[in-house]
């Protein structure tokens, strides 16, 4: 696993989703709140062995599909036109912000435990 390339990958969608709002390319909700769908996501599905005992990878697991859910969710609300909600599912303390800082807190955490595919 890349854990930098999936970092970014993940510190990227909410600049994605905003480009979205803008009309910059729809996104599919369905696609979006699938959590493996990404190549973290697959990884993550495929993932056996000692790995996925260690808690943060459990907790990662547990994260990433809420992080797609929601992201999912803000999706919906942008095809649905509804922006004011789609921003307020985006904001600093939203379910979106708080799972993609855990996240990206994890993927640390693990690349520091010296995990590999």
């Amino acid at each position: 696993m890349d854990f930098e390339a999936a970092i970014l990958s993940h510190t990227r969608w909410k600049r994605r989703l905003h480009a979205s709002m803008a009309g910059e390319g729809r996104l599919d909700p369905a696609e979006v709140g699938a959590d493996d769908h990404c190549d973290l996501g697959r990884w993550l599905h495929a993932e056996a062995g000692r790995l996925a005992e260690h808690p943060d990878f459990q907790d990662l697991v547990a994260q990433h599909a809420a992080f797609h859910r929601a992201a999912g969710r803000v999706v919906d609300r942008i095809n649905d036109g509804n922006h004011d909600e789609a921003h307020r599912l985006l904001g600093f303390d939203s379910e979106f912000a708080q799972c993609s800082l855990k996240v990206v807190d994890l993927l640390g955490r693990l690349r520091r435990h010296g995990a590999h595919a």
